[in-house]
């Protein structure tokens, strides 16, 4: 609903989930003492114009104790299971919106998620990073002959089997706890192959210093991803770290592909979902890239 500096507001992250159950939910960041000193009537606001059923507040990022606010989270008013179903793209999806990354769930890659699945009929598919399994649901629901969806954090590939379990994608999809850059070497060492693989990871660097440090690793990944795709595989590869622009992405993109003496066709640069918009003059705000390519 509000996305910080690019609607005029700094500081201020505001969410809007529907449970499966009917019930709204509205979760915030007040992450700015320019946004905390409004806070009054920015909830009022939300609560004369949205009518939510309850408001979590997730103001917990390390970015407040820069601003002299100490971090704090938990329901505003009356409180609510923090574990919640959403639907997605026709897909059912646990969120736990207390303990999940950020708000509990990244809304921004809905229509990436959509796009990446059109790939997938009959097709065997290695989802990492992935956190819910939301790619690897879409997947899934997109007719997708085996999916494995991968994620370091016990915690996080718990609510992958569970969104397996709920959505009845049990036959098709797996969860795999572990580190993504040790099993896609374990992988090219056994010799497994994908014909899509879809790289999902969290932003590599949060400042302009660590952006070589972030732009090896980058490249580490989806030179491993382009080296275990059939010929013709699609590649869906993203990164949200505003540090990592555009032309810098696909320049990484070109070295991994030389150093996997493959050749790759981009056949879409995407961002995030409308409800992100870009403001110009604020290149921070276009974040999000999704990049779409087809490996010859």
């Amino acid at each position: 609903m509000i996305f910080g500096e690019a609607d005029f507001i700094p500081g201020l992250i505001c969410e809007r989930f529907c449970s499966d159950k009917g019930k709204v939910f509205i979760v915030i960041q007040f992450l700015s003492l320019s946004c905390e000193v409004f806070r009054n009537e920015i909830l009022s606001a939300l609560k004369k114009v949205c009518k939510p059923d309850g408001i979590y507040e997730r103001s917990d990022a390390s970015v407040r104790d820069k601003e002299g606010l100490p971090q704090t989270s938990g329901w505003l008013g009356e409180a609510f299971d923090t574990q919640i179903t959403i639907v997605e793209n026709g897909i059912k999806l646990g969120v736990d919106i207390a303990n999940g990354q950020k708000t509990g769930y990244f809304l921004d890659q809905k229509f990436n998620r959509t796009a990446a699945a059109s790939f997938c009929k009959g097709k065997t598919v290695l989802d990492t990073f992935t956190h819910t399994g939301a790619f690897g649901l879409n997947a899934y629901k997109a007719g997708a002959l085996e999916v494995t969806s991968v994620d370091i954090s016990p915690e996080a590939v718990e609510m992958v089997n569970h969104n397996i379990e709920i959505n009845g994608a049990g036959k098709i999809m797996k969860g795999v706890c572990a580190d993504v850059f040790d099993l896609l070497k374990q992988y090219e060492s056994e010799g497994r192959k994908f014909d899509v693989i879809i790289l999902d990871p969290p932003a590599f660097t949060k400042s302009a210093k660590m952006i070589e440090k972030a732009y090896g690793g980058y490249k580490e990944i989806n030179l491993r991803a382009l080296r275990l795709l059939n010929e013709g595989g699609i590649l869906v590869t993203c990164s949200c770290s505003y540090f990592m622009e555009t032309n810098m992405f696909c320049d990484m993109l070109m070295h991994a592909a030389m150093d996997s003496h493959k050749r790759i066709q981009i056949l879409e640069k995407r961002g995030a979902g409308p409800d992100h918009p870009v403001l110009l003059g604020y290149p921070k705000s276009e974040y999000l890239k999704c990049v779409v390519c087809r490996v010859i």
